[in-house]
């Protein structure tokens, strides 16, 4: 004859259950998180390669704000989706919700140069210097595909969107997640934003 669970038992099993739940579910967390991050990273080293390719039509340099004076480019998002240099996809961290606007107004924050036409000569910066970076809007009058060193009004901040760092691009190519300390004391930020979007 078949032993049966009685009610005792049972509760005892469901009690198990829950624990190894409650130990496993922040694991999984981190594990997407992680997931996430590596992702966001490797569409920055893509948005990487699609300025540099698009470097060889600008005699060494790259485009990487916004005029009025050049709409056929736009953002530099646009500019590279409009030139078949990217698709649109890799111009937004997993994180981010939405869809990419037209014009990639709601993409990473590239660095951004305050003078037309806007355009970088790639000779002139070293593995040292950032390119773009997670980037978060914190009033309408900021631009999210653009950000500069240091307090400006009208331009994105650092958006902490991974575990307390923002994920950003250097003109070598590589990708680090950089912290709230080291955004401060070496970009000058006074401010950055946490991932629900807090000012510290």
């Amino acid at each position: 004859m078949k032993k049966q669970f009685n009610l005792i038992e049972l509760l005892v099993v469901i009690a198990i259950i829950g624990i190894l739940g409650s130990l496993l579910l922040p694991a999984l967390g981190q594990a997407r998180d992680k997931s996430r991050q590596s992702v966001c990273a490797n569409n920055q080293k893509q948005i990487s390669v699609a300025f540099y390719t698009s470097s060889d039509d600008e005699d060494g340099h790259i485009y990487v704000s916004s005029s009025s004076a050049l709409p056929t480019r736009s953002t530099y998002g646009y500019y590279l989706i409009n030139n078949d240099y990217a698709s649109a996809p890799i111009f937004r961290c997993p994180k981010t919700e939405g869809e990419l606007s037209d014009n990639a107004w709601n993409s990473y924050g590239a660095r951004y140069l305050h003078t037309a036409p806007y355009l970088m000569k790639i000779s002139d910066y070293t593995s040292d210097d950032w390119l773009l970076g997670d980037s978060y809007q914190a009033s309408s009058a900021d631009a999210m595909f653009r950000m500069t060193n240091g307090t400006s009004t009208g331009y994105a901040w650092p958006h902490l969107m991974h575990s307390g760092k923002a994920n950003f691009l250097f003109f070598d190519g590589h990708v680090e997640g950089l912290s709230s300390a080291y955004l401060k004391s070496q970009f000058n930020y006074s401010s950055v934003f946490s991932e629900s979007g807090e000012s510290f």
